[in-house]
């Protein structure tokens, strides 16, 4: 429907729905990168609680995108809260999964042998 706009409410829906499966995924892929790459202690019990606050961020991240963007149509707003979701799982990715201060010694950089080389993190 041409016109049609999202409002805050949707925004925090899309991003409440949205963000289980995006956190559970990453949680998932964090944990087994520290357990394969021996980073931390219980990497499982700290990738549950970075879950949460992917959760928490996503809900929050999709609620201001469609705030600030609803009102120029629901394409345009998806759209950057896609690629705005995908940068914040990048940056986890990137900061919070392959830890600089951590030795290396099992995993160059503490980056698993199955990582994508094409993803940089």
């Amino acid at each position: 429907m041409k016109g049609e706009r999202l409002g805050c409410g949707a925004g925090g829906l899309i991003g409440a729905l949205s963000g289980v499966p995006t956190s559970l995924l990453v949680a998932y892929v964090v944990a087994v990168m520290w357990s394969q790459c021996d980073v931390g202690v219980a990497p499982g019990l700290v990738a549950m609680g970075l879950a949460l606050l992917l959760w928490f961020a996503t809900s929050v991240l999709w609620t201001v995108v469609v705030w600030a963007l609803g009102r120029y149509g629901t394409g345009l707003a998806v759209l950057v809260g896609v690629v705005a979701n995908l940068g914040l799982v990048w940056w986890v990715m990137a900061v919070v999964a392959t830890p600089a201060d951590y030795p290396d010694d099992i995993c160059p950089a503490n980056v698993p042998e199955w990582w994508p080389g094409w993803v940089p993190v």
